[in-house]
């Protein structure tokens, strides 16, 4: 038999090939995927086939587009099988927010991403300090302020014009805030958790000048360059870019940590990336499908694929136990970053990505003071979330 499988991921086929030659052969199972790169493409093609019955057997399915497909109710309900999987408790919280859907499990994690904050060991050295990362924003400013020599090095950053939901709000759930209720329907960004976000990339870019000049005379700049030529000594970014600096920099020495904790947080902040996986109604061979679900949770395809071709981190905790992060523990911070995540569960996700985006940077641009650049994210998405 033969289940048709859609993804957007570009390394999905070589893991459908992994199945195939293993558990899939044995049981004369081939799955053959799709690829759908842009995960709005993928959505309107889904819609589409569910409209007309043309629908896959199964499907990874982007995160940020499983709101608006679930409340549509395409996905078929996994909640019996769900509810018997022995490591459901291990999947980072935040994502099994994504498949939930009315009390009905549609989909269940199967791909994650995190990110954490990256700093240069050999700056700190040579300022005579610990090669360690700060573990809250007092000692992340402490830092960046000795570590800034501008123009030649900078103390910290986030990158110019950096995905609202996904590099500056981490830094309010780091200070105890959120973006939205649980049921995505109304803003909770005008909190005074979320105001100490604002108020800090303000202070640290325009009042202590410690991150690129970018932010104060509108220069677009790259981070990633600036850390892989050790002028940046923190730098927040996804768990991606950990590989990118072993390929890029080898010699460059470096640590990683998760986000500092703000003055009213309690646990690091982190907003999740990744995918789901579920099967569609129309699927009739279900029972092989939920067996192939849980190999692509499995060691040997979280680990020895996904792990071992730098493709991510592992989707249970305890998969982060393995030869390949025990010779590299910097992708260890990504864990309990992943663990933390806090969900931005919307149906208008670009959306509000978009009416975020100016605030924000307004804030970090000293263009606007930070308690209104706040207030305006917030009307921006009340109104956007009226829409709905």
């Amino acid at each position: 038999m033969t289940l048709e499988a859609w993804s957007r991921l570009s390394w999905f086929k070589g893991l459908a090939d992994a199945y195939n030659a293993g558990p899939g052969g044995a049981e004369l199972v081939t799955l053959n995927p799709t690829l759908i790169g842009n995960p709005l493409d993928f959505q309107n093609k889904m819609i589409t086939a569910a409209a007309s019955a043309t629908t896959p057997d199964f499907t990874t399915v982007e995160l940020n587009i499983t709101p608006g497909l679930n409340v549509q109710g395409i996905y078929a309900d996994l909640s019996k099988d769900y509810a018997r999987l022995k490591q459901k408790d291990q999947f980072p919280a935040a994502l099994v927010r994504y498949g939930h859907q009315e009390g009905k499990v549609l989909q269940m994690p199967f791909w994650v991403d995190a990110s954490g904050l990256f700093f240069n060991r050999n700056l700190l050295k040579g300022a005579g300090l610990p090669e360690t990362g700060p573990k809250t924003w007092e000692e992340m400013t402490q830092l960046a302020v000795r570590l800034t020599r501008a123009p030649d090095t900078w103390g910290v950053t986030i990158p110019y014009n950096g995905s609202a939901t996904w590099m500056f709000m981490p830094w309010v759930y780091a200070n105890g805030g959120r973006l939205l209720s649980d049921d995505g329907k109304q803003s909770l960004v005008n909190s005074e958790e979320a105001a100490g976000a604002f108020t800090l990339w303000n202070d640290l870019a325009q009042k202590r000048q410690v991150t690129p000049d970018g932010f104060r005379n509108r220069a677009t700049f790259n981070a990633n360059e600036l850390f892989l030529q050790g002028k940046l000594a923190m730098y927040h970014s996804s768990v991606a870019f950990l590989n990118t600096l072993k390929k890029d920099a080898p010699d460059l020495l470096f640590g990683t940590v998760t986000l500092p904790v703000g003055p009213r947080g309690k646990r690091t902040g982190c907003s999740p990336g990744g995918d789901t996986m579920g099967m569609l109604p129309s699927n009739k061979y279900r029972a092989e499908t939920w067996r192939l679900m849980e190999w692509l949770i499995s060691d040997e395809a979280q680990v020895e694929y996904i792990v071992q071709g730098r493709y991510g981190i592992p989707i249970l905790s305890g998969q982060f136990e393995n030869k390949y992060f025990k010779d590299e523990p910097r992708f260890l911070p990504f864990r309990e970053a992943a663990q933390a995540a806090t969900p931005t569960w919307t149906t208008r996700f670009e959306e509000l990505k978009a009416v975020m985006l100016p605030e924000y940077m307004a804030a970090v641009q000293g263009e606007k003071e930070p308690r209104a650049a706040q207030r305006e994210m917030h009307e921006a998405i009340q109104r956007e979330l009226a829409k709905a």
